[in-house]
């Protein structure tokens, strides 16, 4: 459960909700946990890779999950299931750990997972490098917006330009800071300060106010059902990535939480897991 859910409620949350979204049903996956992405990093800096037993003729791609919490709070460990699931369906997954605000702010955030994603092509085993997808949830899609617009954290962080992401899938993100403080104005104190500090630096780092310089895919999905994250968020962004002449697709899974959507992910029955599975196997 993100930490939004938890602010909104007052309390810790629906256990069991929490519970389910990391539960680990382990089929035909390995899993190897831990994985550090710097030295002498700690737990924040490491990732867990879920891939299917089965050696496939062909390289399979690799998902990357990049998990929300408003910047300071989640943890790798509560998408087991995700990782799980998209292993079964055939695609690797990792699941990247990145440092917390208030102990960092931004950029902290975007350039560890840009570290991660350079030492997943660097240290490539059991998928291909140059077939890497990023998902993000929440903060984690406002950390694949980032991505896209500042390419150049990828290269520096080792990747070469045909090992760029592919594709990414943003899911109830968070696209544009200073909007969201109009329609949120309580986030301020609770995160949002924490994270990126005052307000003169909020549009530096939204990244519907930055030019997208990887003109890569996307797949974006917001719920009408969100109950701490406005669409506007989803649609001005859509409409910023059209402009870029992005190629992209959207989805409105209705009247699904913002908790409930990603927790869809870890259920192969969902038509959000299959549009995922289809995006990312799509040639």
């Amino acid at each position: 459960m993100s930490l939004l859910t938890t602010l909104a409620c007052g309390k810790g949350g629906d256990q069991p909700e929490a519970m389910a979204m990391g539960q680990s049903q382990q089929l035909d996956v390995s899993v190897r946990k831990d994985i550090a992405y710097v030295e002498n990093g700690g737990p924040d800096q490491t990732y867990d890779i879920y891939a299917p037993t089965a050696n496939p003729t062909v390289s399979p791609p690799l998902l990357v999950f990049v998990h929300g919490g408003a910047w300071q709070s989640g943890d790798k460990r509560d998408y087991a299931a995700l990782g799980n699931a998209f292993a079964n369906a055939g695609i690797v997954s990792a699941v990247v750990n990145y440092r917390l605000s208030p102990t960092v702010q931004h950029p902290a955030h975007v350039e560890d997972v840009a570290l991660a994603l350079g030492h997943l092509a660097k240290y490539a085993q059991g998928y291909d490098p140059k077939r890497i997808f990023v998902m993000g949830h929440s903060a984690g899609a406002h950390v694949c917006g980032l991505l896209a617009a500042m390419p150049k954290l990828l290269e520096k962080a080792g990747m070469t330009k045909d090992q760029l992401p592919k594709g990414f899938i943003g899911l109830e993100g968070i696209y544009d800071i200073q909007n969201l403080i109009k329609v949120w104005p309580t986030y301020r104190n609770w995160f949002i300060e924490k994270a990126f500090g005052k307000d003169d630096k909020w549009a530096a780092a939204s990244p519907t106010r930055l030019p997208i310089e990887l003109k890569s895919r996307w797949l974006l999905v917001h719920a009408k059902g969100d109950e701490l994250v406005d669409m506007a968020q989803t649609k001005d962004f859509m409409n910023h990535l059209s402009k870029a002449g992005v190629e992209l697709d959207s989805h409105d899974p209705g009247q699904l939480s913002h908790d409930g959507v990603v927790r869809a992910y870890s259920d192969p029955k969902s038509d959000l897991f299959k549009k995922a599975v289809a995006f990312v196997t799509f040639k």
